[in-house]
């Protein structure tokens, strides 16, 4: 068996260890790179991100509920206010981006990476409703014990 890198007194091997000290150091280096409000952007889009998480939670806990026979009116409503509401934020996002690369034309910049995740946030989020979707159309299977 082999040993896992959550067992006590496991040194992660060099590559290892450099690969995960990169991978926190990247958006560190580029938020500090990217000039003063930067974190302004990063950060409305990570409150849209984590209302995005919860709707999609919500999602979840509605396929469940009516795959296991229940009601689920009092958890689809909210699901939906909210999942409206953060794909309209995240379109924004979106559109900004575009509207900004439009003008000064194509950088990689903070605006240009907050579009491009928040774009990757519809994609996403659109293809968990669409593999949701016939699970919350579908009639009520019978209630379980």
């Amino acid at each position: 068996m082999t040993a896992r890198w959550s067992e006590p007194g496991r040194v992660p091997s060099a590559p290892t260890r450099y690969v995960r000290a990169v991978t926190c150091l990247v958006p560190l280096v580029f938020l500090i790179s990217s000039g003063s409000g930067a974190y302004q952007l990063f950060w409305v889009l990570f409150g849209t991100s984590n209302q995005l998480l919860a709707a999609l939670t919500l999602l979840g806990l509605a396929v469940w509920l009516r795959r296991s026979g229940r009601k689920s009116f009092y958890v689809m409503a909210p699901m939906a206010f909210v999942l409206v509401v953060t794909l309209w934020s995240l379109v924004r996002q979106v559109w900004a981006a575009v509207q900004r690369a439009l003008a000064t034309g194509p950088r990689l910049d903070a605006p240009a990476i907050n579009g491009l995740v928040s774009a990757l946030l519809i994609a996403l989020a659109v293809a968990l409703v669409v593999e949701a979707w016939p699970h919350l159309t579908a009639a009520p299977t019978a209630q379980t014990g």
